[in-house]
């Protein structure tokens, strides 16, 4: 059973793009040999995924499944994360948006920014923003949007169906 002390740790650690570079330039091998890096693969994969990582003992497969994971989809998850320009503080509960649950893995700076529009009071959400985000909202809800119109079609009227089997005038002489 895991313990308390270990949920801690993992809920408060930092992750950072170039830590899970280095995990996977070490390749399957070390984390399969090193109990720490293998712990930080399943760290990392329940950060990125929302996964259930607090399991005490984890089969070889399930590793070699996160890890090849993390290496293809995981890299350019974590280089999104970090690149955003808003960054929710580390105590705040999901927030409900348009129907998603948004936490600091899902957030993009789209979805603060509707954040905010409902509330701009809700600043005091994010641990990091720019300093012009006023103008960014109000300039990113300014943009028309643009959809696609569709044509209608024209329906044809209809008609009464009449008796359409095909006489053979030909055939009966």
């Amino acid at each position: 059973m895991c313990s308390i002390k270990k949920y801690v740790t993992h809920f408060f650690m930092v992750y950072s793009l170039n830590e899970l570079e280095n995990i996977i330039s070490g390749g399957i091998d070390e984390v399969h040999n090193d109990v720490t890096i293998r712990e930080k693969v399943v760290k990392y994969h329940t950060y990125l995924y929302h996964s259930q990582g607090c399991k005490c003992k984890i089969s070889n497969v399930t590793i070699n499944q996160m890890f090849e994971k993390l290496k293809t989809d995981g890299l350019p998850k974590m280089e999104e994360i970090e690149n955003r320009k808003f960054h929710l503080r580390d105590n705040v509960i999901p927030l409900r948006i348009k129907g998603l649950n948004v936490d600091n893995v899902n957030l993009t700076d789209e979805m603060a920014m509707e954040i905010l529009k409902e509330n701009d009071k809700r600043i005091s959400l994010f641990k990091s923003k720019p300093d012009d985000w006023q103008v960014m909202v109000s300039e990113f809800f300014a943009k028309p949007v643009r959809t696609k119109k569709r044509k209608m079609k024209r329906r044809k009227p209809r008609t009464k169906k009449t008796d359409t089997t095909p006489t053979n005038t030909d055939n009966e002489k």
